[in-house]
């Protein structure tokens, strides 16, 4: 049974502002009992970033990942798929950041932190750390389909996820975060063509991340002011007082009925609209991002 001094990610935080029975489900160690894939293109593609990043590893680590594959039973198809499609990023995402990463001295990446901030014990993991001259950046990097650059922009000032490990990174390192560099890969969306075998057709793909970068690989700046931080900070101590009242019993747990569906449904959709558990298990993992 979870306590609040299991600790509090973002992850887990965000959900339960999102919504209080998907929380619940969350804590409860709840999830759907279809097979998931183990490998995917974001997972994939943040392993090769941090390897480059930490170590300069350039290798596609293709055998760990497909004896990974294997053994959670993936769609091998659809995990080749994926395994070429990093295989045709990789390359040029290195040429690019390169060339943008000079000035920057990498500390760390997927750092673990574990914090008492103001009484609460905040956890979670970074995907980078790096120094120029002597401030302190940290590196977010989403792997996605689509960017909205205008929408974007907005939205990362005030992000939820950011602004957590900025504060708590802050609390960790003992010295202020500068800010955030958001790295974004864009997924390639060509198509493969009647002709085309898939070798010629990756080859293609491989050949216009090379011809285009800027396309594939957006990068943004964020840097949160000392009264962007200490709102956020209020609204965060606020929420985790809440948040420990709401695990203690000493408050309602309830569906957001507007969280359910929209750009993906809720995993839970279908527990809340059966008032069944049926289709889903039960397992002991928290914080499995962790691992």
């Amino acid at each position: 049974m979870y306590a609040i001094e299991d600790g509090i990610t973002q992850s887990l935080l965000a959900t339960w502002v999102r919504c209080r029975q998907e929380a619940a489900y969350v804590l409860d160690g709840w999830e759907s009992a279809a097979p998931k894939r183990a490998l995917q293109v974001g997972s994939l593609m943040h392993e090769v970033v941090a390897n480059w990043h930490g170590s300069g590893i350039t290798k596609m680590p293709n055998h760990k990942w497909r004896k990974e594959a294997v053994q959670a039973g993936d769609d091998l198809a659809q995990v080749e798929n994926d395994l070429a499609m990093v295989a045709a990023l990789l390359p040029g995402y290195i040429t690019q950041s390169r060339k943008k990463d000079k000035k920057r001295k990498w500390v760390d990446v997927e750092r673990l932190f574990d914090v008492n901030w103001n009484g609460y014990r905040l956890r979670g993991r970074v995907d980078g750390l790096f120094q120029v001259g002597k401030k302190f950046w940290l590196l977010e990097t989403k792997t996605t389909s689509r960017i909205d650059e205008e929408a974007l922009k907005l939205a990362l000032n005030f992000d939820f996820q950011s602004m957590f490990y900025t504060v708590a990174m802050h609390q960790y390192l003992g010295k202020p975060i500068a800010g955030v560099l958001y790295n974004l890969i864009r997924k390639p969306q060509l198509r493969c063509g009647k002709a085309e075998t898939q070798p010629m057709f990756w080859k293609r793909v491989a050949d216009d991340i090379i011809k285009r970068p800027d396309w594939y690989f957006v990068r943004f700046e964020v840097k949160f002011s000392k009264k962007q931080l200490a709102a956020f900070e209020q609204e965060l101590d606020h929420k985790l007082f809440h948040f420990k009242k709401w695990v203690a019993g000493q408050s309602h747990t309830y569906k957001n009925e507007s969280a359910c569906r929209s750009r993906w449904n809720c995993s839970y959709l279908k527990a809340c609209g059966t008032g069944c558990m049926d289709g889903y298990k039960q397992t002991k993992k928290l914080f499995s991002e962790l691992d």
